[in-house]
Protein backbone atom coordinates (compact mmCIF):
# COMPACT_ATOMS: atom_id res chain seq x y z
CA UNK A 1 0.00 0.00 0.00
CA UNK A 2 2.85 2.44 -0.14
CA UNK A 3 1.14 4.37 -3.29
CA UNK A 4 -1.85 5.64 -0.65
CA UNK A 5 -2.11 8.44 1.42
CA UNK A 6 -4.91 9.79 3.62
CA UNK A 7 -5.50 13.72 2.18
CA UNK A 8 -6.23 16.35 4.37
CA UNK A 9 -10.08 17.10 3.23
CA UNK A 10 -10.61 13.69 5.11
CA UNK A 11 -9.77 14.30 8.13
CA UNK A 12 -11.09 17.79 9.06
CA UNK A 13 -8.69 19.38 10.60
CA UNK A 14 -6.68 16.86 12.17
CA UNK A 15 -3.53 17.63 13.59
CA UNK A 16 -0.60 16.78 12.29
CA UNK A 17 1.10 14.50 14.17
CA UNK A 18 -1.86 11.98 14.54
CA UNK A 19 -2.82 12.64 11.14
CA UNK A 20 0.42 11.17 10.48
CA UNK A 21 -0.11 8.63 13.15
CA UNK A 22 -3.61 7.73 11.24
CA UNK A 23 -1.63 7.19 8.10
CA UNK A 24 0.47 4.72 9.29
CA UNK A 25 -2.07 2.72 11.26
CA UNK A 26 -3.59 2.31 8.11
CA UNK A 27 -0.28 0.91 6.32
CA UNK A 28 -0.46 4.26 4.20
CA UNK A 29 2.58 5.82 3.12
CA UNK A 30 1.84 9.81 2.93
CA UNK A 31 -0.20 12.47 3.86
CA UNK A 32 -1.08 16.21 2.42
CA UNK A 33 -1.37 18.94 4.71
CA UNK A 34 -2.00 22.75 5.57
CA UNK A 35 -0.62 24.71 8.00
CA UNK A 36 -3.71 25.82 10.33
CA UNK A 37 -6.14 23.94 11.60
CA UNK A 38 -9.62 23.96 9.84
CA UNK A 39 -13.10 25.20 10.34
CA UNK A 40 -14.83 22.76 9.96
CA UNK A 41 -14.25 20.91 13.32
CA UNK A 42 -16.78 17.65 13.09
CA UNK A 43 -14.18 15.86 15.77
CA UNK A 44 -13.25 18.44 17.90
CA UNK A 45 -9.80 18.66 17.72
CA UNK A 46 -8.08 21.36 19.13
CA UNK A 47 -6.73 24.38 17.48
CA UNK A 48 -3.31 24.10 16.00
CA UNK A 49 -1.21 25.80 13.49
CA UNK A 50 2.24 25.04 11.82
CA UNK A 51 3.23 28.46 11.37
CA UNK A 52 3.51 29.67 14.71
CA UNK A 53 4.01 26.18 17.03
CA UNK A 54 7.79 25.41 16.54
CA UNK A 55 7.32 23.13 18.82
CA UNK A 56 4.58 21.34 16.97
CA UNK A 57 6.93 21.45 14.01
CA UNK A 58 9.35 19.88 15.51
CA UNK A 59 7.41 17.26 16.91
CA UNK A 60 5.92 16.36 13.68
CA UNK A 61 9.03 16.23 11.82
CA UNK A 62 10.07 13.59 14.52
CA UNK A 63 6.71 12.02 13.95
CA UNK A 64 7.44 11.97 9.99
CA UNK A 65 10.68 10.19 11.01
CA UNK A 66 10.02 7.71 13.71
CA UNK A 67 6.62 6.57 11.40
CA UNK A 68 8.18 6.53 8.02
CA UNK A 69 5.22 8.85 6.35
CA UNK A 70 6.08 11.33 3.84
CA UNK A 71 4.55 15.09 3.24
CA UNK A 72 3.27 14.01 -0.52
CA UNK A 73 1.54 17.62 -0.85
CA UNK A 74 1.32 20.67 1.02
CA UNK A 75 -1.83 22.74 0.71
CA UNK A 76 -3.05 26.43 0.00
CA UNK A 77 -0.78 28.09 -2.60
CA UNK A 78 -3.93 29.02 -4.97
CA UNK A 79 -4.22 31.39 -7.36
CA UNK A 80 -6.17 34.42 -6.53
CA UNK A 81 -7.74 37.51 -7.98
CA UNK A 82 -5.43 40.58 -6.96
CA UNK A 83 -3.44 38.64 -4.98
CA UNK A 84 0.56 37.95 -5.73
CA UNK A 85 1.61 34.42 -5.30
CA UNK A 86 5.17 35.64 -3.89
CA UNK A 87 2.66 36.26 -0.46
CA UNK A 88 3.08 32.28 -0.18
CA UNK A 89 7.24 32.62 -0.11
CA UNK A 90 7.35 32.28 3.61
CA UNK A 91 4.81 28.99 3.38
CA UNK A 92 6.66 27.36 0.94
CA UNK A 93 10.02 27.94 2.82
CA UNK A 94 8.09 26.26 6.04
CA UNK A 95 6.57 23.31 3.69
CA UNK A 96 10.51 22.67 2.23
CA UNK A 97 11.51 22.63 5.90
CA UNK A 98 8.89 20.11 6.94
CA UNK A 99 10.10 18.10 3.95
CA UNK A 100 6.88 18.28 1.92
CA UNK A 101 7.54 16.84 -1.90
CA UNK A 102 5.15 18.55 -3.51
CA UNK A 103 2.86 21.92 -3.63
CA UNK A 104 -0.27 21.83 -4.17
CA UNK A 105 -2.16 24.65 -6.26
CA UNK A 106 -5.58 26.03 -7.41
CA UNK A 107 -6.01 28.33 -9.67
CA UNK A 108 -9.13 30.74 -9.26
CA UNK A 109 -7.88 33.43 -11.35
CA UNK A 110 -10.54 34.35 -14.00
CA UNK A 111 -8.02 35.79 -16.54
CA UNK A 112 -6.34 33.62 -18.12
CA UNK A 113 -3.44 35.60 -18.84
CA UNK A 114 -2.79 36.68 -15.24
CA UNK A 115 -3.50 33.36 -14.59
CA UNK A 116 -0.38 32.42 -17.04
CA UNK A 117 2.06 34.37 -15.15
CA UNK A 118 0.98 33.81 -11.83
CA UNK A 119 1.14 30.03 -12.12
CA UNK A 120 4.69 30.54 -13.83
CA UNK A 121 6.01 32.29 -11.00
CA UNK A 122 4.93 30.02 -8.69
CA UNK A 123 6.62 27.09 -10.75
CA UNK A 124 9.64 29.06 -10.34
CA UNK A 125 8.99 29.28 -6.48
CA UNK A 126 8.70 25.65 -5.71
CA UNK A 127 11.59 24.86 -8.43
CA UNK A 128 14.07 27.06 -6.28
CA UNK A 129 13.07 25.24 -3.42
CA UNK A 130 13.79 21.85 -4.46
CA UNK A 131 10.34 20.48 -4.19
CA UNK A 132 9.32 17.41 -6.89
CA UNK A 133 6.64 19.51 -8.55
CA UNK A 134 3.61 21.95 -8.40
CA UNK A 135 0.77 20.57 -8.95
CA UNK A 136 -2.72 22.09 -10.62
CA UNK A 137 -5.81 21.21 -9.28
CA UNK A 138 -8.71 21.80 -11.13
CA UNK A 139 -12.20 21.36 -10.77
CA UNK A 140 -15.89 22.26 -12.70
CA UNK A 141 -16.95 25.04 -10.18
CA UNK A 142 -12.88 26.50 -11.21
CA UNK A 143 -12.10 28.89 -14.11
CA UNK A 144 -10.14 26.16 -15.24
CA UNK A 145 -12.82 23.74 -15.51
CA UNK A 146 -11.95 20.48 -17.58
CA UNK A 147 -9.33 18.31 -18.35
CA UNK A 148 -8.51 19.58 -21.37
CA UNK A 149 -8.05 23.49 -19.80
CA UNK A 150 -6.14 22.30 -17.12
CA UNK A 151 -3.53 20.57 -19.57
CA UNK A 152 -3.38 23.27 -21.81
CA UNK A 153 -2.33 25.74 -19.06
CA UNK A 154 0.16 23.29 -17.57
CA UNK A 155 1.56 23.01 -21.52
CA UNK A 156 1.67 27.04 -21.62
CA UNK A 157 3.52 27.48 -18.54
CA UNK A 158 5.96 24.97 -19.95
CA UNK A 159 8.11 24.46 -16.93
CA UNK A 160 9.44 20.47 -16.00
CA UNK A 161 8.19 20.92 -12.99
CA UNK A 162 4.11 21.78 -13.42
CA UNK A 163 1.97 18.89 -13.48
CA UNK A 164 -1.56 17.76 -13.07
CA UNK A 165 -3.31 16.47 -10.50
CA UNK A 166 -6.26 14.52 -11.20
CA UNK A 167 -9.28 14.47 -8.30
CA UNK A 168 -11.69 11.73 -9.30
CA UNK A 169 -14.84 13.04 -8.41
CA UNK A 170 -14.17 16.52 -10.63
CA UNK A 171 -12.57 14.33 -13.46
CA UNK A 172 -16.08 12.28 -14.07
CA UNK A 173 -18.47 15.76 -12.85
CA UNK A 174 -16.84 17.56 -15.59
CA UNK A 175 -17.19 14.63 -18.15
CA UNK A 176 -13.81 13.48 -18.77
CA UNK A 177 -12.96 9.18 -19.05
CA UNK A 178 -10.62 6.97 -18.89
CA UNK A 179 -9.88 6.99 -22.16
CA UNK A 180 -9.19 10.92 -21.65
CA UNK A 181 -6.63 10.14 -19.62
CA UNK A 182 -5.16 7.41 -21.56
CA UNK A 183 -4.25 9.54 -23.95
CA UNK A 184 -2.46 12.30 -21.57
CA UNK A 185 1.42 13.32 -22.42
CA UNK A 186 3.63 10.67 -20.54
CA UNK A 187 4.37 12.07 -17.30
CA UNK A 188 2.13 14.65 -16.53
CA UNK A 189 0.42 13.04 -14.29
CA UNK A 190 1.87 13.97 -10.43
CA UNK A 191 -0.85 12.57 -8.33
CA UNK A 192 -4.64 10.96 -7.81
CA UNK A 193 -6.94 11.80 -5.51
CA UNK A 194 -9.10 8.61 -5.53
CA UNK A 195 -12.91 8.26 -3.72
CA UNK A 196 -16.29 7.03 -5.48
CA UNK A 197 -19.21 9.33 -6.07
CA UNK A 198 -22.89 9.30 -7.61
CA UNK A 199 -22.71 10.70 -11.09
CA UNK A 200 -25.74 13.34 -10.72
CA UNK A 201 -24.72 15.69 -8.40
CA UNK A 202 -26.16 15.22 -4.95
CA UNK A 203 -27.69 18.49 -4.49
CA UNK A 204 -26.97 22.09 -5.86
CA UNK A 205 -23.98 22.66 -3.81
CA UNK A 206 -21.10 21.21 -5.77
CA UNK A 207 -18.35 22.63 -3.18
CA UNK A 208 -20.16 21.16 -0.08
CA UNK A 209 -20.90 17.50 -1.69
CA UNK A 210 -16.86 17.43 -2.59
CA UNK A 211 -16.04 18.52 0.76
CA UNK A 212 -18.69 17.06 2.88
CA UNK A 213 -19.99 13.73 1.78
CA UNK A 214 -17.98 11.23 -1.12
CA UNK A 215 -17.66 7.33 -1.13
CA UNK A 216 -15.95 4.38 -0.64
CA UNK A 217 -14.08 3.52 -3.38
CA UNK A 218 -16.28 0.93 -5.19
CA UNK A 219 -19.64 1.91 -3.92
CA UNK A 220 -20.46 4.56 -6.36
CA UNK A 221 -21.29 4.71 -10.35
CA UNK A 222 -17.85 6.19 -11.88
CA UNK A 223 -15.74 3.65 -13.22
CA UNK A 224 -12.78 4.15 -10.83
CA UNK A 225 -11.32 0.74 -11.93
CA UNK A 226 -10.91 1.23 -15.73
CA UNK A 227 -9.19 4.63 -14.79
CA UNK A 228 -6.58 3.13 -12.47
CA UNK A 229 -5.32 0.82 -14.99
CA UNK A 230 -4.66 3.72 -17.14
CA UNK A 231 -2.73 5.96 -13.77
CA UNK A 232 1.06 4.85 -14.10
CA UNK A 233 1.60 2.73 -11.58
CA UNK A 234 4.51 5.04 -9.92
CA UNK A 235 1.79 7.95 -9.30
CA UNK A 236 0.86 8.06 -6.05
CA UNK A 237 -3.07 7.37 -4.53
CA UNK A 238 -4.53 10.38 -2.15
CA UNK A 239 -7.51 8.91 -0.29
CA UNK A 240 -10.10 12.04 -0.68
CA UNK A 241 -13.19 10.93 1.08
CA UNK A 242 -14.71 13.69 3.57
CA UNK A 243 -17.63 11.84 5.38
CA UNK A 244 -18.78 14.94 7.37
CA UNK A 245 -22.39 12.97 8.54
CA UNK A 246 -20.03 9.97 10.23
CA UNK A 247 -17.69 12.32 11.75
CA UNK A 248 -20.87 14.52 13.20
CA UNK A 249 -22.20 11.09 14.40
CA UNK A 250 -19.20 10.42 16.55
CA UNK A 251 -17.13 7.27 13.89
CA UNK A 252 -13.72 8.06 14.82
CA UNK A 253 -11.28 8.92 11.38
CA UNK A 254 -9.65 5.62 11.72
CA UNK A 255 -12.72 3.94 11.21
CA UNK A 256 -14.29 6.18 8.71
CA UNK A 257 -10.93 5.75 6.30
CA UNK A 258 -10.43 2.17 7.25
CA UNK A 259 -13.24 0.81 4.75
CA UNK A 260 -11.60 3.16 1.79
CA UNK A 261 -7.95 1.93 2.57
CA UNK A 262 -9.25 -1.75 2.23
CA UNK A 263 -11.60 -1.05 -0.76
CA UNK A 264 -8.68 0.42 -2.43
CA UNK A 265 -6.29 -2.31 -1.71
CA UNK A 266 -8.94 -5.42 -3.12
CA UNK A 267 -9.53 -2.77 -6.28
CA UNK A 268 -6.07 -2.78 -7.06
CA UNK A 269 -5.10 -6.40 -6.42
CA UNK A 270 -8.21 -7.35 -8.41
Amino acid sequence: MSRFGIELASVFGMPPVEHARLAAELGCSHITIGLNSSLRNPDNYPKWSLRTDAALQREFKTALGDLGIAVAIGEGATVLPQVEVDVYAADLDLYAELGAQRIGTRCLEPDPERSLDQLSLLAEMTAERGFRALTLEYAPYHPLNHLDQATAMIARVGQPNFRLLIDVMHLFRSGSTPQDVALLPPGIIEYVQVCDIRMEPQGNDYLAEATRERLVPGTGEIPLRELLSVIPTQVPLGIEVPMLSMAEAGVPALDRMRPCVEALQAMLTD
